[in-house]
């Protein structure tokens, strides 16, 4: 295949891949209008991910198709999981990607390790804020799975703290955000806890899960 092949396979993959995202995100917008998600309405959006696959080659459509999974896997859908998505889609549904046309994670900027080799295995984590990958338990359990260690507060001797997506630009005032203060003051005084976003965990996890 020659360069200009691959050029215009690439633009069409892109062009696919936005309109197929701003179709969900339309979708999305519909099913959280009353700021209530019944199972029908899950299983709907499941179903119809299913039934279009292009829209899980990237965000928000990768994310929210593997949450839709774990949350029907076993046939039952609680209040948390059921809650959870529903902030989930008003976070995904409220992105400027109407405006700016990109199918990027829109995450605070904060200083995290540039190129971090996460490590499971007796390694401790501790997450903060929400996070797309799901509710605390799951991620939890994710880690877990692998031989993490979640902690519940950052201490001096943690290995990671994990920042989820969904955080707002005024992190500083709100309850995560001392977390974060905090691990940036350890980090500052040479302590080895490496501050890493749900983007670089999640990729780390899928690499394991593979």
């Amino acid at each position: 295949m020659s360069t200009a092949d691959i050029a215009i396979q690439r633009a069409s993959e892109h062009h696919n891949l936005k309109k197929a995202t701003e179709h969900l995100l339309g979708l999305c917008t519909g099913l959280v209008a009353d700021q209530h998600l019944n199972d029908t309405e899950i299983q709907f959006l499941a179903t119809w991910i299913k039934q279009h696959p292009d829209v899980t080659a990237g965000w928000p459509g990768k994310t929210i198709a593997r949450r839709i999974t774990e949350i029907t896997r076993d046939g039952i859908i609680t209040d948390e999981e059921r809650a959870d998505l529903l902030i989930t889609l008003n976070s995904v549904c409220g992105n400027d990607f109407a405006e700016t046309g990109s199918t990027d994670a829109n995450v605070v900027t904060l200083p995290y390790d540039d190129d971090p080799h996460v490590l499971f295995s007796g390694r401790s984590f501790c997450l903060t804020g929400r996070f797309f990958h799901g509710t605390r338990n799951a991620c939890e359990k994710a880690l877990s799975a692998l031989g993490g260690i979640p902690r519940d507060n950052v201490v001096k001797d943690l290995d990671y703290l994990v920042v989820g997506s969904l955080i707002s630009d005024d992190w500083a005032h709100t309850p995560y955000g001392r977390k974060i203060e905090l691990a940036m003051r350890y980090i500052e005084q040479g302590e080895g806890i490496a501050l890493i976003s749900e983007q670089q965990w999640s990729e780390a996890l899928g690499r394991l899960q593979a």
